[in-house]
């Protein structure tokens, strides 16, 4: 639609006729009512608005990426001088979105570059054992499973965490080698939350446990 900005104001009305229709006839409006009335029923923004935003979203990701093949002329514009003495042309995207975002008092916006991906954390030794995902709930006994845990939990200073979610109960475990925390969440809560409080339930135990003696392997089942 923030290619619609480039079109004649008369060709902009025509589209706007149409738009206006589509309300009256979704709300029932009269055929007297207000175009401002519409909107406020309908609980839409104006068609000029709509655009300004759409147009603002596409500028701003041009100007995220440096990379993009726009970007130097969307935010560096060429024929400023041409279409300032040409009133009858239609500028540039480059030049409208100046307009656009001083009304909207967003020229001055900071916007945080595009990262191709995240970076590597370097500063934490985090040693991994990859038994559990070697082993597919679906074709594995609870006895192996059970097998893994108890050999694990004598040989290492772990926790084991899990979330789980029923139809009206939500809630979170930590299993350490000599004692288990548990914690009842809101059933309102998914499961994808129940496993992530129940990390954060064994860092804070960590944290604040007496044994000062570092954890050696954190396992989510």
């Amino acid at each position: 639609m923030y290619f619609y900005g480039s079109a004649r104001k008369s060709l902009l009305q025509t589209l706007e006729t149409i738009h206006h229709q589509g309300f009256r006839l979704s709300s029932g409006a009269f055929r007297t009512s207000s175009v401002q009335s519409l909107y406020i029923i309908s609980k839409e923004p104006a068609f000029e608005l709509r655009r300004h935003k759409l147009a603002l979203k596409y500028y701003f990701k041009i100007k995220s990426n440096n990379e993009h093949p726009m970007y130097d002329k969307i935010l560096q514009p060429a024929f400023g001088t041409f279409y300032a003495d040409k009133k009858s042309y239609i500028a540039s995207f480059g030049h409208r979105m100046r307009s656009v975002l001083q009304t909207f008092n967003t020229q001055n916006v900071d916007i945080v570059p595009k990262l191709d991906e995240l970076l590597p954390r370097r500063d934490f030794d985090i040693r991994i054992i990859d038994e559990f995902y070697k082993l597919l709930k679906s074709s594995t006994s609870d006895n192996v499973y059970w097998q893994l845990f108890y050999n694990h939990k004598q040989q290492h200073n772990s926790a084991f965490t899990d979330g789980s979610e029923t139809a009206n109960h939500v809630g979170s475990a930590v299993v350490f080698n000599n004692f288990t925390v548990t914690e009842e969440l809101h059933e309102y809560y998914t499961v994808f939350t129940a496993e992530i409080y129940a990390i954060l339930l064994a860092l804070n135990v960590t944290g604040t446990s007496q044994d000062k003696k570092k954890m050696d392997y954190l396992y989510r089942f």
